[in-house]
């Protein structure tokens, strides 16, 4: 799950953005996947033991930013972790009790 959400710093089709949680292991499954998440580190890509390297450019850096200032006004940020600075680096971000996005209905 982990590497799915935060592999190529986010940067692939396959990346996972939402996840669909029973509520009876809800708060389990956050709590796991906020440490799981939490022994990423963030940094330089050439560097061993570097999980989360940077985003490819300042653009794309500046539209996850914005996403994750609109992920705090609409949900429960869990995790944030810090970015190095200097590059185009952009922590992991976990938000829970996101609200269910609904397609508007026409009669």
């Amino acid at each position: 799950m982990v590497y799915s959400d935060f592999g190529y710093s986010g940067q692939k089709c396959s990346a996972c953005s939402r996840v669909i949680v029973l509520a009876s292991i809800y708060d389990v499954f956050v709590e796991r996947l906020v440490e799981a998440t939490r022994s990423l580190n963030v940094g330089n890509a050439a560097e061993a033991g570097t999980s989360v390297g940077p985003v490819i450019d300042a653009a794309a850096q500046k539209r996850i930013q914005q996403a994750i200032a609109q992920g705090n006004q609409a949900a429960t940020l869990a995790l944030e972790m810090p970015a190095p600075e200097g590059g185009f680096y952009v922590g992991p971000t976990i938000f829970k009790d996101v609200a269910t996005k609904t397609t508007p209905t026409t009669a």
